[in-house]
């Protein structure tokens, strides 16, 4: 395990960059920062993430700079038969956040704004990074 500075990523078209404030530490981050699991390649880990957006990508509309949101850690490919029927949470070719995508446990991280949530105010940050949604269905 690696602690690195890293350039800040930069969002791509249909993405934003998120500003992360919270981190939360699951399961599966214990078991990688242990080696009982291991990666095909080195990645930033953490799936579970809150923060704000800091930057719209080209392509993105009805995101606001600022908006507060949590991650969305499975990202289906939509294109396979699986996600063409709906069921993106078998999708054989997913990408997942901290797995096999850069993930939360750094200051900055890009996603699909797909798979970034609103989070309401009413909802304290503590609360809001256990957040783990997976809502499966592919939006294409």
């Amino acid at each position: 395990m690696l602690i690195n500075d890293v350039e800040k990523p930069e969002p791509k078209f249909g993405e934003i960059k998120i500003k992360l404030s919270k981190v939360g530490i699951c399961g599966s981050d214990v078991h990688l920062f242990l080696g009982h699991r291991l990666l095909d390649k080195p990645t930033i880990i953490g799936h579970k993430g809150l923060g704000f957006i800091d930057k719209i990508g080209d392509g993105v509309e009805g995101r606001e700079l600022g908006e507060r949101v949590v991650i969305e850690l499975n990202i289906p490919c939509r294109k396979c038969r699986y996600c063409l029927s709906g069921h993106g949470n078998i999708c054989v070719n997913k990408s997942v956040i901290g797995l096999n995508k850069a993930g939360c446990f750094a200051e900055y991280v890009t996603i699909s704004t797909d798979f970034a949530w609103k989070v309401p105010n009413e909802i304290t940050d503590e609360d809001a990074v256990c957040i783990e949604l997976n809502t499966y269905k592919c939006r294409a």
